[in-house]
């Protein structure tokens, strides 16, 4: 159904609500819809979204084994405006 009214701010919220929402439950929408955002942001930052995920994933482990998963400054530094890859040294 088409609705002259803009349901969302921006056309990536769109799309997330037409490719998320139709099929399966709520929460897999929603669990969609946050992996579409990191993806994106990702993506506005000109990080190749992939290795940012992977990299992110592995850090928040990390943080989470050393117990320092609260630490706002950790987490700052995984989001994509501050991330930088780790050195393969």
């Amino acid at each position: 159904m088409f609705s002259p009214v803009p349901l969302f701010g921006n056309p990536f919220q769109f799309d997330i609500r037409w490719v998320a929402l139709p099929g399966g439950s709520e929460t897999g929408g929603r669990t969609m819809a946050v992996l579409l955002s990191v993806i994106s942001s990702a993506q506005r930052n000109g990080l190749e979204p992939w290795s940012y995920l992977k990299d992110v994933l592995t850090r928040l482990a990390e943080l989470r084994a050393a117990g320092l998963l609260k630490n706002r400054d950790e987490l700052k530094r995984l989001l994509p405006n501050h991330w930088q890859a780790k050195s393969s040294d």
